[in-house]
């Protein structure tokens, strides 16, 4: 578990993104595994967002972006509050925006996973992906 202001310091130094624009919500936050991330959560993800739910939002590159990012962060908190004896009151996975290759806005996710590390998710594909520093810095907006 980490407090806010840990998750702050370590979203500046993977980002360079100002604090002013840097918004953590509570107290404290769990630390998932990278495994849990990109196997469980992922397939577990997928599932909920799966043209054959309700919910219905189909795995294209077409689709909004942000409401993704808000959905993959929104759902990984409800599931965090469901476990008995959760550590935090939240987990570290927030959403970031940032200008995609330079030339138009993306939003993705951002989890702090083992040993305060950063994955970026895609959450349209649910993969791993890798930012360069000119995409980090080009960060505008994290939410937690």
């Amino acid at each position: 578990m980490i407090d806010s202001k840990k998750v702050e310091d370590l979203t500046y130094k993977y980002l360079r993104i100002p604090y002013h624009k840097i918004f953590v919500s509570d107290a404290n936050y769990s630390i998932p595994t990278k495994k849990w991330v990109t196997r469980n959560y992922k397939k577990y993800f997928r599932r909920k967002m799966g043209a054959d739910t309700t919910l219905g939002m189909v795995w294209k590159e077409k689709h909004d972006c942000d409401n993704f990012a808000t959905a993959y962060r929104m759902f990984m908190q409800a599931l965090h509050s469901k476990q008995p004896g959760k550590s935090g009151e939240s987990i570290a996975v927030a959403e970031i925006w940032f200008m995609q290759g330079g030339v138009g806005g993306h939003a993705i996710n951002m989890v702090i996973v083992d040993d305060y590390q950063p994955l970026f998710i895609e959450p349209q594909s649910g993969d791993e992906i890798r930012l360069s520093n000119k995409e980090k810095i080009s960060c505008w907006f994290v939410r937690y």
